[in-house]
């Protein structure tokens, strides 16, 4: 599972373990979650609603010049 900024990921461990100490529910990201699932302190809600995070790429067919200003 790819990693996000470390500022949110910590964000992400500190919403995590909330969740789990006040035995309540949230929609987070696997990749912050799964230790916590793969210990059975969180679950899957079966049926529950998927967000995926679509991606997208950009591919040069030619070497880009050497500054590109976005």
């Amino acid at each position: 599972m790819p990693q996000l900024r470390p500022g949110l990921a910590a964000e992400m461990v500190l919403v995590a373990e909330y969740i789990v100490n006040r035995r309540a529910a949230a929609y987070l990201p696997a990749r912050h979650v799964k230790k916590y699932l793969d210990s059975g302190h969180l679950h899957l809600v079966p049926d529950a609603p998927r967000f995926p995070y679509p991606v997208w790429a950009t591919v040069f067919s030619t070497p880009p010049p050497r500054f590109i200003l976005v």
